[in-house]
């Protein structure tokens, strides 16, 4: 980067590493990409504790705030701080991101626009955090407003660029979400038995594996509905639940939604044998490389990081057909992807692959040479360099 303006970028973020979530990891992951090209980041982000913290992250400094307590006019004081904040560390950074179009946004949009700087925010979510989705809420015309200061929103399918970019009235640049195909990978015979052996699976298993909160718009009510079907046909597939189905391990989690998936299990007769639910971990590479294939049933995504992260350990997978999975998809995974809401066609897709390994291995090598050419997040962190300094030169 010799001759080239250093970049300085403030990253806002609700929740950051080792806080639950795709998005976190991913934001954490993103920060450490561009400091290996050169580029200084630095995090402020939420917790629900009542004081500030300042600490290291694996190399990254973080600032959390505590969030307020409730929305409509009880998040004020927490745009005040956080303003106070950007506009105290002003020498600190050249460009403010956020990663998602939310609270802490809207503060930096209002200090990028104060200061003179750049400021950016991901659409991280099909229909939640969309102009036309905002302003149907409480402030949500303030929020539109704010969220015109912005001098670029990135989506990351062509579903979110279609939505957001709608009238023109927003600059939007199209970003996927990245993975780190260095850390997620394929792993061989040898390897994948000792990782059953460490998570509890039997050898002789053939292991599906789903990665996400347990939350209905995760679809996990219709895997779960259609898995008496599949190991009533099947019988040694043993599926594993990697992710919140605790209160305490991720706030959005709903304790009856939880009993209601554990019933459905339970009613079609799945032996404790048969289902894990392995609750949040720190890192799922070794439940995605233990398994055989992925399964996706969700209801709604933005860009789902878990369906990245799989893809680039190989694993073949059956997903609903959303808009930004067929996206993903290579063509060869097409015939996999099913209706929303479909048990029958899920458990169908999900048994066929189980039955054909040489599906599987072929499915497996082209997702994982469409991640390496299109979401990698050496190639995503690229894109975000570019971007920042197309938009600094814009301002002189």
């Amino acid at each position: 980067m010799s001759g080239e303006r250093h970049l300085r970028v403030c990253m806002l973020t609700t929740r950051f590493y080792p806080d639950h979530g795709g998005g976190a990891l991913q934001a954490l992951r993103l920060c450490q990409k561009l400091g290996e090209r050169g580029v200084d980041t630095f995090v402020i982000t939420g917790h629900r504790h009542q004081a500030v913290v300042r600490h290291m992250v694996q190399g990254v400094s973080v600032t959390r705030l505590p969030l307020p307590r409730r929305e409509g006019p009880g998040v004020l004081p927490f745009y005040a701080r956080l303003l106070r904040l950007l506009l105290a560390c002003r020498h600190d950074y050249d460009l403010i991101h956020a990663h998602a179009v939310h609270h802490h946004a809207y503060a930096g949009f209002l200090a990028g626009r104060l200061l003179g700087k750049p400021a950016i925010a991901k659409v991280t979510g099909l229909g939640a955090d969309t102009p036309a989705r905002i302003r149907r809420r409480r402030l949500g015309g303030i929020q539109v407003r704010l969220l015109r200061l912005a001098s670029c929103l990135v989506v990351t399918s062509q579903e979110l660029y279609d939505q957001v970019g709608e009238g023109g009235a927003f600059k939007v640049e199209r970003i996927p979400n990245g993975v780190d195909t260095h850390r997620f990978h394929p792993v061989g015979v040898a390897r994948r038995a000792a990782l059953r052996k460490a998570v509890g699976v039997p050898e002789e298993a053939l292991v599906v594996v789903f990665v996400g909160a347990i939350r209905p718009v995760k679809g996990v009510d219709v895997l779960a509905s259609a898995w008496a079907r599949l190991t009533a046909s099947m019988p040694s597939l043993h599926l594993l639940l990697v992710g919140p189905y605790r209160q305490e391990e991720h706030w959005g989690v709903d304790a009856e939604y939880v009993r209601r998936v554990e019933a459905l299990l339970r009613t079609g007769g799945t032996s404790a044998r048969q289902v894990s639910f392995v609750g949040q971990v720190p890192d799922v590479r070794r439940y995605l490389q233990a398994a055989d294939l992925f399964v996706l049933p969700s209801r709604s995504e933005g860009m789902p990081n878990a369906l990245l992260e799989a893809m680039a350990c190989g694993l073949p997978f059956v997903a609903t057909r959303l808009g930004c999975v067929e996206e993903m998809a290579p063509p060869e995974q097409h015939p996999y992807l099913v209706p929303v809401d479909d048990v029958d066609a899920l458990a169908e897709a999900v048994l066929s692959l189980a039955r054909d390994a040489d599906a599987r291995r072929r499915l497996s090598t082209a997702v994982r040479r469409t991640v390496e050419a299109r979401y990698s997040l050496d190639v995503v962190a690229d894109r975000y360099v570019d971007l920042y300094r197309r938009l600094l030169e814009e301002r002189g």
